[in-house]
């Protein structure tokens, strides 16, 4: 699986490096910039773009915050509190994926190497 993974990455980084040199030095600067993670040269446009993503989501984070800290607990003493557990994990995790996605789409994806 693990050499899988390798051959993969490495397919798409080719593809992605065919990719780039079909582009102008322009859309490149763009496509480089937004790669690389960066909110340089944003304006307002992308704020409103991420603005109803975070109205919406991070309320709802903030009012199942208890619900975290129950599932925190583990899972038979948070059933035993009357938490469908499931559910509430399905829902968390949904705004997580949304929230995380609606602000790499914004800024792009960075690659954090520690």
């Amino acid at each position: 699986m693990l050499l899988t993974g390798i051959g993969v990455a490495a397919g798409i980084s080719s593809a992605m490096i065919v990719l780039t040199l079909r582009l102008s030095p322009e859309k490149y600067q763009f496509v480089a910039t937004w790669m690389a993670g960066s909110i340089w040269g944003s304006n307002w446009k992308f704020v409103t773009a991420l603005l109803p993503f975070l109205i919406i989501l991070v309320p709802l984070v903030l009012y199942k915050a208890r619900v975290l800290n129950v599932l925190n607990l583990g899972d038979q003493t948070a059933s035993g509190l009357g938490t469908p557990v499931e559910r509430e994990r399905l829902i968390l995790l949904a705004a997580a994926v949304g929230l995380a996605g609606s602000c790499v789409s914004v800024s792009g994806g960075s690659v954090l190497l520690v």
